[in-house]
């Protein structure tokens, strides 16, 4: 109870955040744009997800989407289990994933699990590609996803109430809450899911490839999302969200495994808030915020259990300067403060003694100045960013981004940035193995991108190429050494590719048709020798496929709406030397939904086929993939 009443106490002294990147608000004919992402991410290939694509998938989460819905890798190990995200050949830890400006990446193993982000708390999801240390700190080397909350002024009472009942025994429930009058609005989102995840699959690590049941893969969450919305006057608004959820999810056996009886669970606080003072030369913004995580792990067959604790603090303040009509200036400090607490991290003369504690403290100074000339045609930013971590300057980190506008349907990006990524608590301190003076990943990232957008009559098409580079050094790898391992930074990994968009709207007979297609191609390798005998010099980066393609159609007749979606993922090597590998794969989903009104009410129903073609594959090396599954959706909108 009084961590309850610290918390809230905490969140009503800070400060909310109100404006997000794809909302503008209107006061006396001025209109400002907020996020850093939006204003000062020039020259970076960028993906805006379709709001149409988030309410069709509404009641699953974020990993779901992006394997289908962008040229993410997303590493999946099983229904209901961890989700991770790799961006243009980096790994998870160096993708920075922000929730309304906020890193969640922890800080014992600098990732976040996709799977226990509901879509449900999500109003918006933006990607940037490539590098963005210079805006965004540690963390965002291969890219960003940006999460955002869109709770704006409003007066009545909205509700919705859904639910969704799935193949092995999957059922979901949730209601959205929203209300507003005079200067205040509030809004409230509950959900509780739950699956067996007892489904059937190809045992392709045993003789005669038999069809075997998962067991012991169960999995439920909860979580509410509370925000409030307060406009103080025609210049100044705060905001107050606060996140809390607990999941719990047996671990099934892999392939190769009879059984298991391991079990993971986690709880989630996190609370945030932002100020803004707007006026027709500057903004301020000052925000806070506060995540609490824990996570829970028991084996019942070996006995084995840990606990692990982290807390993360952050304070922004952020100033935006229009200093005319063609140039812009933005600074701002950031105050990040990480803490954990885990049995791993004592030596084994004093695991007895209970939990050590890990802190660290990071300071950030940044700033953007962003011009543009000849009528907006073209625009370009400088941005710098220093970080002092324990008293220890990092490098300096800077980019330069520019585009080119020739007309209104073609255009050319590029962008130049310096990135980082610190070491996790885990690779600090972990007992046996962790090693304290490791240094930060450094390297630098480029990519030219050229754009079109077309429209003729009823038709719009819009295309994208992009070529990227990026070398890393100091990459930490964990290596034997004696009878343990330890992390080193040794690896030198240089990833380089394309990644190309292409979509096309057309209107025949009243039916809406929409089609999309995103296509990676990227070879990720390690340049540099770890041992006298290493092989993996040269070679593909284990479960980094070179080609990963996403599709989407989309064909809408008035309210009737039939959505295909199908992702191709490469082959994936599963060792550093490229001996073994998992083969490609092709999986497709298809969605039919359909709109009712009823009176004042309105009902929309959803049935969907994951995995129609009933394949049978691997996302990681011995991890199955449920086949063909279903899902029937129902919400109600008063």
């Amino acid at each position: 109870m009084r961590f309850f009443l610290v918390l809230m106490f905490l969140g009503n002294l800070a400060m909310a955040q109100v404006l997000n990147k794809d909302s503008v608000y209107i006061f006396k004919e001025l209109i400002i744009n907020s996020n850093r992402f939006n204003t000062f991410a020039i020259g970076n290939n960028q993906t805006h997800i379709d709001s149409l694509d988030l309410k069709n998938y509404n009641t699953q989460n974020l990993g779901d989407l992006l394997a289908f819905k962008s040229n993410i890798v997303i590493k999946n190990y099983g229904a209901g289990s961890l989700s991770t995200v790799s961006f243009r050949g980096t790994s998870s830890p160096q993708t920075a994933v922000l929730w309304n400006g906020f890193n969640l990446q922890g800080a014992t193993l600098g990732l976040i699990d996709l799977s226990t982000l509901p879509l449900n708390f999500i109003d918006d999801v933006s990607i940037q590609h490539g590098g963005s240390g210079a805006l965004f700190g540690s963390g965002a080397v291969g890219g960003s996803i940006q999460l955002d909350n869109k709770l704006q002024a409003s007066t009545g009472l909205k509700l919705s109430l859904y639910s969704r009942f799935s193949s092995f025994g999957g059922r979901q429930y949730g209601v959205n809450l929203n209300y507003g009058f005079k200067k205040l609005t509030t809004s409230l989102r509950f959900f509780k899911d739950a699956i067996e995840n007892d489904f059937p699959f190809i045992n392709t690590a045993r003789f005669g490839n038999p069809k075997m049941k998962l067991e012991h893969g169960a999995s439920k969450q909860l979580g509410v999302l509370q925000e409030n919305f307060y406009r103080i006057n025609q210049k100044q608004q705060i905001n107050v969200r606060f996140w809390y959820q607990n999941y719990d999810r047996q671990i099934p056996p892999t392939m190769l495994s009879s059984s298991s009886e391991a079990d993971l669970g986690g709880v989630v606080y996190r609370i945030s808030s932002e100020w803004s003072r707007l006026s027709e030369k500057s903004s301020i913004y000052a925000r806070t915020a506060f995540f609490d995580e824990s996570l829970d792990y028991y084996d019942e067959v070996s006995k084995i259990s840990g606990n692990t604790q982290f807390k993360t603090s952050i304070s922004e303040l952020e100033t935006k300067i229009n200093i005319s009509k063609n140039q812009f200036l933005n600074v701002g400090l950031n105050q990040t403060y990480n803490q954990a607490q885990s049995i791993g991290f004592n030596s084994s003369s004093d695991k007895a003694e209970g939990y050590k504690i890990q802190s660290r403290n990071r300071s950030a100074l940044f700033t953007s100045y962003k011009f543009s000339n000849w009528g907006n045609k073209f625009q370009g930013v400088i941005s710098l960013r220093q970080e002092l971590i324990e008293r220890k300057l990092t490098p300096l980190m800077p980019s330069f981004g520019s585009e080119f506008h020739f007309n209104n349907y073609f255009s050319v990006k590029a962008n130049v940035s310096r990135n980082y990524r610190v070491p996790t608590f885990n690779d600090l301190y972990w007992n046996p193995g962790g090693n304290p003076n490791l240094l930060p990943e450094v390297g630098w990232s480029k990519e030219l991108g050229i754009h079109g957008n077309l429209a003729l009559n009823n038709i719009g098409l819009k295309a994208s190429l992009t070529a990227f580079n990026s070398k890393l050094n100091n990459c930490i790898i964990w290596l034997p050494a004696f009878s343990n391992w330890t992390p080193k930074n040794i690896q030198l990994v240089n990833s380089r590719g394309f990644e190309s968009f292409f979509s096309a709207n057309v209107e025949l007979a009243k039916v809406k048709i929409i089609t999309s297609l995103n296509h990676t191609w990227v070879v990720s390798t390690n340049e540099k020798l770890t041992a006298v005998n290493d092989k993996s010099v040269g070679k593909q980066l284990m479960y980094v496929p070179k080609q990963n393609v996403t599709v989407g159609i989309r064909l809408v007749y008035k309210t009737l709406g039939v959505y295909y979606d199908q992702a191709y993922m490469g082959m994936r090597y599963v060792n550093a030397d490229n001996s073994d590998y998992l083969p490609t794969y092709m999986v497709s989903n298809l969605t039919i939904a359909n709109d009712f009104q009823l009176v004042k009410t309105k009902l929309s129903l959803q049935f969907k086929i994951n995995n129609f073609f009933n394949q049978t594959y691997q996302v990681m090396q011995w991890r199955p993939m449920p086949l063909r599954n279903y899902q029937l959706g129902l919400n109600l909108n008063f």
